[in-house]
């Protein structure tokens, strides 16, 4: 997906995100701070807060997909206690590998 402009407000979802950066930069708006993700950035968010995203001129190509369910707060807060809401991945190729398989189980579900 490419876009120039994102401006979302999520508040009031009752889900997480889990947002990676493939190529190209852009900034995320989310309690109070601003954050760059550039290429090999990993972010995993609560969207029952605000947030908002943008690009300058850059073009962005991210993969994310929503989760939710009864270990999910659980997961983020391990996450979030341990500084990895935010990371840098190494490996963009296995990355990619899991969001297509992700999104190959989550039609399998359906």
């Amino acid at each position: 997906m490419h876009m120039r402009i994102i401006i979302r407000s999520g508040r009031g979802l009752d889900t997480y995100l889990l947002f990676y950066t493939m190529s190209g930069s852009g900034y995320l708006k989310y309690r109070e701070e601003e954050y760059a993700l550039t290429k090999g950035t990993l972010a995993i968010i609560q969207c029952r807060e605000y947030q908002y995203y943008r690009t300058d001129e850059e073009l962005w190509e991210f993969y994310f997909v929503h989760f939710y369910g009864r270990s999910a707060d659980n997961y983020y807060q391990m996450l979030k206690e341990r500084s990895a809401v935010f990371l840098k991945i190494s490996n963009p190729i296995r990355m990619l590998e899991l969001f297509q398989e992700l999104e190959h189980w989550g039609r399998r579900a359906v």
